[in-house]
């Protein structure tokens, strides 16, 4: 018995013997330490369910009464309100017979504190109540599909975007497959989804273009496919998460399509203003030479020989007015065309060189600064190009400083990562900010020459943008202005370094 008894006491659950009356006959050291006695002989003859309940009568469901009625081992869980806090007991109550006999008079009843492994267990219940309450109620349509891309679950506003109501739930979840249908497949979302469970990664897409159920092309949305992962790793579905952004994608549209408008308006505009002065030259001299024609018809002109003088005079005049009229429409071509660009490979450097040579700024008193990197890797661009885009920016920046005491010009040569920059400065008068957005617009000019048509800056960007490049302009009145180009580097030249030595 003194070996059985150190047994129960070493044992981390609480174990009482307790008789048919509900008396406690002998509690363990484990069942003591609970009961905040010191003597356990104390214990002995008191109820246990006023001992370790404080209630006046046994349980309903009292694991030891179920016990002594059916003399089996009887396993429950208790749940019990002690000292204002609910705690889970798991409790199994064991016939003590002596030997062979049936008859038992006395049951030992094992308690176990179970009270923080049910808030474990428990706990994820909780949070996916608290997902499915934050899902039921989200404005965008959330739902989730098996690796095969059945529908497993569905929030009312997807039940909502799909239009069948209160039997979305029994038409889709377990019977629509989201990847191999129709709609899904022409607009190429089922590839994007097969992706993201394939290679286990999230996918994002912002405005993508999906045809519905009901044949819409016009429904745009933000979709964010996130794999869902078993225990032990494995996929098991995808959840995903649709925002219906077809109103703002109309709207963006809507400005973008005024803003076009309103850049042709302006266009249209420069262009009437620019023939408009040639063509009233034209009209002007045309009808002087009409004039002058009928007087000479009639006799009543001043004589023959001022009559081919004056008519050659205004015939002048018309050609030098058609002409302009033709190289206006020439530099719209130039602007509006989009063959012609040939790539190869360039030394910005190389090119630089050549227009600086091109360009006379000591006729202007202009200082010249040039700090060229010699680590360009070569690039793929239009020579001819890129020489004009240099040109046009020197030039203006000559223009600038035709007035200024001391000008200066630097230029500078940089490779950042995979783009070579080329930085153009001068000190001259700057630009306005109130026009700063208006300088790359075709017939936009600052200059009061008449030779000037607004198309040098322009045709930079153009040219820039259809060999990958970008300009960018940075100018304070009275200080100066910056122009930033950027060229990109083919991926298989980033490393590369230009070598002065080698281009002879």
């Amino acid at each position: 018995m003194t070996n059985f008894k150190s047994v129960l006491d070493a044992m981390p659950v609480g174990v009482s013997i307790i008789n048919r009356n509900f008396e406690i006959q002998w509690v363990n050291e484990s069942a003591l330490r609970h009961s905040k006695e010191e003597d356990p002989s104390r214990l002995k003859g008191k109820y246990c369910y006023m001992q370790n309940l404080q209630k006046d009568k046994p349980c309903d469901n009292c694991p030891a009464q179920t016990t002594f009625d059916t003399g089996k081992v009887t396993h429950r869980e208790l749940t019990i309100e002690l000292n204002g806090a609910e705690r889970c007991f798991q409790v199994i109550a064991t016939p003590f017979k002596q030997k062979e006999s049936r008859d038992f008079s006395l049951v030992i009843e094992m308690v176990r504190d179970i009270t923080g492994q049910k808030m474990i267990q428990e706990k994820p219940l909780h949070s996916n109540e608290l997902n499915k309450i934050v899902a039921d109620n989200a404005p965008i349509s959330i739902f989730t599909i098996d690796v095969n891309g059945v529908f497993t679950s569905i929030n009312p506003a997807m039940a909502r975007q799909t239009g069948l109501g209160d039997k979305a739930e029994e038409i889709l979840i377990g019977r629509f497959n989201w990847i191999n249908n129709l709609y899904t497949t022409k607009c190429g979302l089922s590839d994007y989804i097969r992706k993201a469970l394939s290679d286990r990664e999230i996918v994002r897409l912002w405005d993508f273009p999906f045809i519905t159920y009901g044949g819409d092309r016009t429904f745009f949305m933000n979709f964010t496919g996130v794999p869902l992962f078993q225990a032990d790793g494995k996929t098991h579905g995808l959840l995903c998460i649709i925002e219906d952004t077809t109103e703002r994608v109309k709207a963006q549209a809507l400005l973008a399509q005024e803003a076009k408008m309103a850049a042709v308006g302006r266009l249209a505009a420069s262009i009437a203003h620019n023939l408009n002065n040639p063509l009233a030259t034209i009209t002007a001299n045309s009808e002087l030479a009409l004039i002058a024609y009928r007087r000479f018809s009639d006799n009543t002109y001043y004589g023959a020989d001022l009559f081919w003088k004056d008519v050659a005079v205004y015939l002048g005049t018309v050609n030098k007015a058609a002409y302009r009229c033709t190289n206006i429409i020439a530099d719209m071509l130039k602007l509006s065309k989009r063959e012609g660009i040939v790539l190869g490979k360039i030394i910005v450097n190389k090119v630089l060189e050549e227009v600086c040579d091109e360009i006379d700024f000591k006729k202007d008193k202009i200082k010249v600064t040039k700090k060229l990197s010699t680590d360009l890797p070569e690039i793929m661009c239009d020579g001819r190009a890129l020489q004009q885009v240099f040109l046009n920016l020197l030039n203006n920046a000559v223009d600038a400083l035709k007035s200024k005491p001391r000008g200066r010009i630097s230029i500078k040569t940089e490779h950042h990562h995979s783009a070579v920059t080329v930085k153009i400065s001068d000190n001259g008068m700057g630009i306005p900010g109130e026009i700063m957005d208006k300088i790359f617009e075709p017939f936009f000019t600052t200059k009061t020459s008449k030779k000037d048509l607004g198309l040098g800056l322009a045709l930079c960007y153009e040219f820039l943008r259809e060999m990958g490049g970008k300009i960018k302009v940075k100018s304070e009145p009275a200080k100066g202005t910056t122009f930033l180009i950027s060229l990109p580097v083919p991926a298989d030249r980033e490393g590369e370094r230009y070598d002065p030595g080698s281009t002879g």
